[in-house]
């Protein structure tokens, strides 16, 4: 019976080479039905999805015998189901003989495998004693499928809360069932980020399970969310089709606007001021703003100079509607006060003139009198004196 066995061994590594054309259905593990040849040895192992390793359990060994009979589990050939170890346990099977052990595929990859190698061949069965395994077997005829694993993701930004629009921002995808296997995990052009509302400033990069690429969120002030698919395209070897949804929210807008007041009691702003009021704007909630400052800071005006001031603040935090408020001091003209305070003093100098003028006049006017008369009697005294003299001249 040993030398029987081996010269069936022999046969079934011939008939090996057979092919197996039909498909299985996935989640169907035992796609090994209606995929061997009768005359033909073969390793039962279930069909699976990838895990990343490229071990299989052979949980049954069948070998071709004569040209009208193949043995599987001894004299059993009812092939619609193939009894394992376990089932012995039960007291369930007849049949008096089958084999389990460790399979080993030529790749980890998802795909069709016809040919697998098996170690640690073990007989069991009632009979099992009867014969005499080799341990290990190459290139046996089997038929497993190993399918695509949907891909267990996670979409993560780098960024918390609220984004800046311009801001740069850096998305991570990570496979999280990527079981140790980095050789088995999709390249970057098997994994794809789709951002609206930001552009991509890198290319895809890939560090074991996680894929990173960075974007610079739009300047669109319209525009509030950023919505981002990021994932595992069809074209992947192990893993099926399958997106992560990330939705950020772009930073709230607010409005920017300016005032102006007049810092002096009782003066109101002219128009030439008030026209030179900044214009409002907006700005992202936590964004810091600058005031815009007027054109000038002097304005004048007739009466004197409006002076700007400054503002309340020179920056605020934008967490809602901000207004900055500008003072404006009112200074009167300097040339109208000069000509005010001379005017009032000319008309000082000239009342004390005249007061003055007034007082030489009469005083000059009783001092000429008084001169002329005095006058008057000399010339008059010295006249008479002369007419006396000239007739006493006469006389003699």
């Amino acid at each position: 019976m040993k030398k029987f066995l081996q010269a069936l061994f022999c046969a079934g590594l011939i008939l090996g080479t057979m092919s197996h054309p039909v498909l299985a259905t996935e989640n169907d593990p035992a796609s090994y039905v209606g995929h061997y040849s009768t005359n033909q040895s073969f390793a039962f192992v279930n069909s699976r999805y990838y895990d990343g390793t490229n071990y299989v359990k052979v949980f049954n060994w069948g070998w071709a015998a004569e040209s009208d009979q193949y043995y599987v589990n001894g004299d059993w050939t009812d092939l619609n189901h193939v009894y394992t170890r376990e089932d012995y346990t039960t007291g369930k099977p007849t049949n008096l003989v089958g084999s389990d052990g460790d399979g080993t595929l030529s790749s980890a990859n998802a795909g069709t495998y016809t040919l697998i190698n098996i170690s640690n061949l073990s007989p069991f069965g009632p009979q099992a004693d009867n014969y005499v395994f080799p341990s290990t077997l190459n290139n046996i005829p089997t038929y497993i499928e190993i399918w695509k694993v949907a891909p267990d993701l996670t979409l993560t930004s780098d960024v918390q809360g609220t984004i800046q629009r311009g801001q740069t921002f850096t998305l991570t995808l990570t496979i999280n069932n990527d079981y140790n296997n980095s050789e088995g995990l999709p390249t970057t052009n098997q994994v794809s980020f789709s951002v609206n509302n930001a552009q991509a400033s890198s290319a895809i990069t890939q560090s074991g399970n996680t894929y990173t690429q960075t974007f610079i969120a739009t300047t669109d002030t319209s525009a509030t969310t950023i919505e981002a698919t990021a994932g595992v395209t069809d074209t992947a070897t192990n893993y099926k089709e399958g997106y992560q949804q990330l939705t950020l929210d772009l930073a709230a807008m607010h409005s920017v606007s300016y005032q102006f007041v007049s810092g002096t009691q009782d003066k109101t702003l002219p128009q030439e001021v008030m026209k030179l009021l900044p214009e409002s704007t907006t700005a992202q909630e936590g964004e810091t703003v600058t005031a815009t400052q007027p054109e000038t800071t002097k304005v004048t005006v007739d009466d004197g100079v409006w002076t700007f001031t400054g503002y309340d603040a020179n920056e605020k935090v934008m967490d809602t509607d901000i207004t900055f408020t500008g003072t404006w001091t009112f200074t009167a003209n300097p040339k109208q006060a000069t000509t005010s305070k001379t005017n009032n003093a000319n008309n000082n100098t000239t009342q004390t003139k005249n007061s003055e003028g007034s007082q030489t006049k009469k005083t000059e006017g009783t001092q000429t009198g008084i001169e002329t008369h005095a006058t008057q009697w000399i010339v008059t005294g010295v006249l008479a004196f002369g007419l006396l003299l000239i007739l006493r001249k006469k006389h003699a």
